[in-house]
């Protein structure tokens, strides 16, 4: 990249910036794209379905005697292994072709005050292969996620987690106003006719796609997580 003055979301992010930059993101790099429904299935199934199933795989590979938990912070869960057989994957896979980041949370999202511009870094490769589109609702998942789970906290190591058998205990330091950015988010979802169920699927689905490639603690926090994501948006109406 060529040198571009600024900061983090993380660090300079501001309500009225984050209208901001949502209706720079919708403006400037969510273009829709007319691509097939068929085509956009296949690829979806790859990268949401097929590459989930992967990734607990290679979870399972690197942690071969792990407890998936059934009780996170005092609450019962499906365990993850029973969880994912009662994902709707169909409604998943009904993405929306537009071009995307791919990686799109608050670390990779640099503001310049003095110039008033966006900057966005460490771009996706691809979304299942395809490089010129990938689905909208990953994007939006992205800062979802990293909404809920402040990354640059986590790299501080501002965490906590225990867990004991089958049962589960986590925390993580969050920011104040995390709670008005998913609020905002929300009325963007809204407007835009999107569905915030399958968003918050996809939130979860991520976390446990994260996991496998962390070292422990915060792998198994990432499956705590993810799975208590899951529980939880599985039981929310449609």
């Amino acid at each position: 990249y060529e040198f571009f003055p600024g900061e983090t979301f993380y660090s300079c992010g501001n309500f009225e910036l984050f209208k901001n930059l949502l209706s720079w993101l919708k403006e400037n790099l969510w273009e829709k794209k007319n691509i097939d429904e068929k085509i956009m299935i296949e690829l979806c199934t790859k990268f949401y379905y097929e590459k989930t199933l992967k990734r607990i795989e290679l979870f399972q590979s690197l942690n071969p005697d792990y407890n998936y938990p059934v009780k996170i912070n005092e609450i019962d869960v499906i365990p993850l292994p029973d969880i994912i057989k009662k994902i709707p994957w169909d409604l998943l896979t009904k993405g929306i072709p537009t071009f995307i980041h791919g990686d799109l949370q608050f670390d990779n999202i640099i503001y310049n005050k003095k110039s008033n511009r966006f900057l966005l870094i460490d771009w996706r490769q691809d979304f299942a292969g395809e490089i010129e589109f990938g689905d909208l609702y990953y994007d939006i998942a992205k800062v979802y996620g990293g909404i809920l789970l402040n990354y640059d906290f986590i790299k501080k190591g501002l965490f906590k987690f225990s867990q004991s058998g089958k049962k589960v205990i986590f925390d993580f330091a969050t920011r104040d106003s995390g709670s008005k950015y998913k609020e905002i988010l929300e009325e963007f979802i809204e407007e835009n006719r999107l569905e915030k169920k399958k968003i918050l699927l996809l939130v979860g689905l991520i976390y446990i796609n994260m996991a496998p490639l962390h070292h422990p603690p915060f792998n198994f926090l990432l499956i705590a997580l993810g799975t208590k994501i899951l529980n939880q948006t599985l039981k929310m109406k449609d």
